[in-house]
């Protein structure tokens, strides 16, 4: 297969490694057709990308140097669609609601059905799940053990393991959290097991391990409507990003910072307050934990002052070539971690180094 590699060199900002045959680069995974998401693995292994309209899933080595290894596609996938195609609608029309992928290269994903689909990278082979009568799922996700967790719209939350069997994976537990769910609306889960819930004007965080909750923040402003407006709300407007020691949350254009280990927050944050976020990651002790978990926040938020003033991300790059250039065309999506940013932008990914990057930003 044809490779593309780009480093990160301590001395020069970045090396790039040109191709091993220029194919790839001008004929990308994608086809050069837009990116619509991007997701890495839990403990930083495994790079996926996946276009709607190539219909196609790309998987990435990121443990040495962003290094293309394979791809799935997903027009070739045995899959009963239940509703008809219009006239107007085509295979490139379906979109993966939600996509998530494992240290050890498994794929999953709802399909447009609101089913789960798995696969493997390696040789597109199909996973099927025991408990896999289940089709009304709206999230999934793999934690650091490399489980898979299913949320179900009922409040059902499936766990699977993923060592059992290569083809067929069993259930291992599975929780009815709530007799009576209606005022809880689902926002995520992180890979450290934890559900984070809405209701009622305050968001909650329930342990999958001890099964118990808190209460962790309460939004001064009410959500009035529908169940449908405020579940849209909770999709437009708020976002969660964790770690072991801190959450960050974003509601609408407040971010507020939360500790762990103290179970208050420490920090609430206006996302168009350039110097106030800048300033906030000039402490050294901070800018690594907190930085890859407020990138998150920011994505696609083109008009926030801050995002504009870290546009300037592009300059740790040193000298850019052409073949720093992988994909093309979609909105901007980043993805960061302690040591390695991952950025779409124009549709163009880049690996940078996040301890450069943030040097550019704090000048």
């Amino acid at each position: 297969m044809d490779e593309i590699s780009i480093k990160i060199d301590e001395k020069s900002d970045i090396d790039i490694d040109k191709p091993h045959n220029d194919k790839l680069h001008n004929n990308n995974p994608h086809n050069d057709k837009p990116v619509t998401k991007i997701e890495i693995s839990p403990n930083e292994k495994y790079l996926v990308t996946y276009s709607q309209v190539d219909n196609s899933i790309a998987g990435w080595n990121v443990k040495y140097s962003l290094k293309l290894d394979n791809i799935l596609d997903l027009s070739n996938r045995n899959v009963q669609i239940k509703r008809d195609l219009t006239n107007d609608e085509s295979e490139s029309n379906k979109t993966l609601y939600q996509i998530s992928v494992s240290d050890d290269k498994e794929v999953a994903f709802i399909n447009d059905e609101n089913k789960i689909e798995i696969y493997h990278m390696n040789n597109s082979q199909e996973i099927i799940l025991d408990c896999g009568y289940y089709c009304d799922y709206v999230y999934c996700t793999f934690n650091i053990n490399g489980e898979l967790i299913l949320y179900g719209s009922n409040h059902t939350v499936f766990i699977y393991s993923t060592q059992t069997n290569n083809k067929k994976w069993d259930c291992k537990r599975v929780y009815k959290l709530f007799k009576d769910p209606e005022d809880f609306k689902f926002i995520t889960i992180s890979k450290y097991n934890k559900l984070y819930l809405f209701s009622n004007n305050s968001i909650y965080k329930w342990n999958l391990d001890t099964e118990k909750s808190i209460k962790i923040l309460i939004i001064d402003e009410e959500i009035e409507g529908k169940d449908w407006e405020r579940k849209k709300y909770i999709e437009n407007n708020i976002e969660i990003s964790s770690s072991e020691k801190f959450i960050c949350t974003r509601v609408k254009n407040e971010i507020i910072i939360y500790s762990i280990e103290l179970e208050i927050p420490i920090a609430s944050l206006d996302i168009n307050n350039v110097t106030q976020l800048r300033n906030l990651i000039k402490y050294p002790a901070l800018r690594s934990r907190l930085f890859p978990l407020l990138c998150p926040l920011f994505s696609n938020k083109i008009c926030s002052g801050f995002w504009d003033s870290i546009k300037g991300w592009k300059k740790c790059l040193g000298h850019s070539k052409q073949n720093d250039k992988l994909l093309t065309k979609c909105d901007i999506s980043v993805r960061a971690t302690n040591k390695i940013a991952y950025v779409i932008q124009d549709g163009d990914i880049w690996k940078l180094s996040t301890r450069k990057w943030i040097k550019h930003i704090i000048i």
